[in-house]
């Protein structure tokens, strides 16, 4: 089952922000996450029920993101895509598909890593594959 989840303005450089270590002090770097879009290539096997973004204070952003598997997944991809907002929103810097299977297995791509660490203790999403209906 292909899985493709678009993660977009500028997601991937605020988790790279927060983990690369900082010579600076002074450094003074502000992100904003402005857009999510979940998708599904295959409604018969995944259903997003809720996918946005709640604007909780004026520098502070949650995510939501529920879906149900509805038959068993074994090959699971998730495409990630950032943006940059400059006369309309361009590509820029990363665009990347990562194997959840293999990553859970064993992490390997730098990006989904960063993510990984920053989501994998709010979520349920925290075993090898298969994904059994839920």
């Amino acid at each position: 089952m292909a899985l493709r989840i678009f993660l977009i303005a500028c997601a991937i450089i605020q988790l790279w922000i927060t983990l690369k270590p900082s010579y600076h002090e002074a450094e003074a770097i502000e992100f904003k996450m402005t857009n999510l879009v979940c998708e599904t290539l295959n409604k018969s096997w995944m259903v997003f029920h809720k996918c946005r973004l709640r604007a909780v204070s004026r520098n502070k952003t949650c995510m939501y993101l529920n879906g149900t598997i509805l038959h068993p997944a074994y090959k699971i991809h998730t495409r990630v895509e950032v943006f940059q907002k400059a006369n309309g929103y361009k590509p820029w810097l990363i665009n990347t598909t990562v194997d959840v299977c293999r990553f859970m297995k064993k992490p390997f791509n730098p990006v989904a890593i960063a993510i990984a660490k920053l989501f994998i203790e709010f979520s349920n999403f925290n075993h090898t594959c298969p994904y059994l209906k839920t």
